[in-house]
């Protein structure tokens, strides 16, 4: 994702000496695209999500928004929604919060490799792969 200057890379899947280990991974880095500065944020307001592969992320006013992913750790695809205040970023300061459903509603169900965009302060969801199969669903969060 880029904002302003900045490219945004959080997440994805790491590999270490080839590919003899992989690793999920949760640290964010930012990239000037100026000046070719890599930046690693130090100081976090609320715990990072866990590391997952497979995410959608969009952006969304000012917020980093991610959805799903796998779990390698559990073996599992996420259903949980987090945001990322991007209004922070350049004071090297980084906040996520959790976004939980309104009362009366659920979460989609979990998955992997589907896309999602943000459009006029919504979320459209559609489609990846659920723990049966291939998903052929939008949902809008």
């Amino acid at each position: 994702m880029l904002v302003d200057e900045l490219l945004i890379v959080w997440g994805g899947t790491s590999f270490t000496n080839g590919a003899a280990s992989i690793n999920n991974d949760n640290r964010l880095f930012l990239l000037n695209i100026a000046t070719h500065e890599w930046i690693v944020p130090r100081k976090y307001m609320g715990p990072p999500p866990c590391a997952r592969t497979g995410h959608a992320s969009c952006i969304c006013g000012n917020k980093l928004i991610v959805f799903g992913g796998f779990d390698e750790k559990y073996e599992m695809n996420l259903n949980d929604l987090r945001s990322l205040d991007l209004s922070h970023l350049r004071q090297n300061y980084v906040k996520w919060e959790q976004i939980r459903p309104a009362p009366g509603s659920r979460s989609p169900p979990g998955r992997t490799a589907h896309t999602m965009v943000a459009y006029e302060n919504k979320l459209y969801m559609f489609g990846g792969h659920g723990m049966k199969g291939c998903r052929n669903d939008t949902c809008v969060l």
